[in-house]
């Protein structure tokens, strides 16, 4: 909190059980606590659940880790018929990450663009547009958070359904995950939570919160 952020929530679990701490308020200007049973986006721990389908897709034969991103997406990817599977999954396929093509904050070009939803083949389209991170495939690491639109597009190619209702099929309904979701394009989160904010600089020059749901 000393670093400014509004409120922290926190879990640890061990062979002793969990604890939660939390910390700060759920929402400026008052002083609802932070949600101990709080939710919250699951952003890039998403790529954990794509990863996991898309190992079972190569279990059961419908998948192989060193089939090509040309073979299930032909065209989508220059030079993809030299980046595999197991290059998207471990980051190494050299792959544009879209996200630094995107505006962020603190800019103000990011409040424009902060409610529109970007389809997996734009994405695709804004980082094959740039320069692979390097070349040739395999030969280095760098994230990416292109590689894994790719695998959710691959996902519904092997299967006819979209990630995220392999994911709701396999791994949320089995497991029983009552508290994980995939909300698709909805700004909102179900149940309690704390408010997000991002720095947004003003046409003044000052920085501001703009908060997120």
């Amino acid at each position: 909190m000393a670093t400014g952020a509004v409120g922290a929530l926190a879990e640890v679990r061990d062979t002793d059980g969990t604890w939660r701490g939390v910390s700060g308020v759920a929402e400026l200007g008052t002083t609802r606590p932070v949600p101990a049973a709080g939710r919250f986006r699951a952003v890039s721990i998403t790529k954990t659940f794509v990863a996991t389908v898309a190992l079972q897709l190569v279990d059961e034969g419908r998948l192989r880790l060193d089939d090509t991103v040309e073979k299930w997406l032909p065209g989508v990817v220059p030079d993809g018929d030299h980046i595999t599977l197991r290059q998207l999954l471990n980051h190494t396929s050299g792959v544009y990450d879209y996200r630094r093509t995107l505006p962020m904050p603190p800019g103000p070009e990011f409040l424009v663009n902060r409610w529109r939803t970007w389809t997996a083949g734009e994405l695709v389209r804004r980082a094959v547009a740039e320069a692979p991170t390097f070349e040739p495939p395999g030969s280095a690491y760098s994230y990416a958070n292109t590689g894994y639109v790719l695998l959710g597009q691959i996902i519904e190619e092997a299967t006819g359904r979209a990630y995220g209702e392999e994911i709701e099929r396999r791994i949320i309904r089995p497991l029983r995950l009552r508290g994980t979701s995939l909300p698709g394009t909805s700004p909102r989160i179900d149940g309690p939570h704390p408010r997000g904010y991002v720095p947004i600089e003003r046409a003044t020059g000052h920085t501001s919160s703009s908060t997120r749901r």
